[in-house]
């Protein structure tokens, strides 16, 4: 069976990086809209947000395909996506559910003593600039995952300190 591993939280808080850096989800696959989106703004030598408009119908459709195909391989995956709401989530787990997966949560969260450092790694990344009114609106719709949810695991990480927090059960 499948180990979905589901990131949870805003642009910036160093998901992506994580996950790349902690060896059981680099080597899971890759579940991002986003990627595809920068990976087409490298081969086109344009900006992600030059290209996000066109593209983020096909990168999120290419994302569920890909997604289906993996449940159906058995294969373990890493969903890199803000899912800050139960309903951003939902299709998700009940899809990984329905083929008997394993989910985990991986909540990121900027600490408060660390906004201004989360703004830095906002400013640091050219051509993707989230804009402050879509930024307050991913904050306002955060709901914290819940094991009623269908998540197995769920774990908090503050990759500002770089420290792993369990949740219990």
């Amino acid at each position: 069976m499948s180990t979905v591993y589901m990131m949870i939280g805003l642009p910036g808080v160093g998901k992506s990086t994580y996950i790349s850096e902690t060896e059981h989800l680099s080597e899971a696959k890759l579940i991002s809209s986003d990627a595809y989106i920068e990976e087409q703004a490298r081969y086109r030598q344009k900006t992600y947000n030059e290209l996000f408009d066109s593209l983020i119908k096909n990168a999120s459709s290419k994302a569920k395909y890909e997604f289906h195909v993996g449940l159906e391989e058995n294969t373990d995956m890493v969903i890199d996506r803000t899912n800050m709401s139960k309903k951003s989530r939902q299709w998700w787990i009940d899809l990984a559910k329905k083929n008997g997966a394993t989910l985990v949560a991986y909540v990121f969260w900027v600490p408060g003593n660390y906004v201004e450092e989360h703004a830095k790694r906002l400013a640091s990344r050219p051509g993707k600039v989230i804009p402050e009114n879509v930024m307050k609106q991913m904050v306002a719709s955060y709901e914290a995952p819940q094991f009623s949810e269908g998540f197995d695991e769920i774990y908090y990480v503050n990759t500002f300190d770089d420290e792993i927090k369990d949740v219990e059960k």
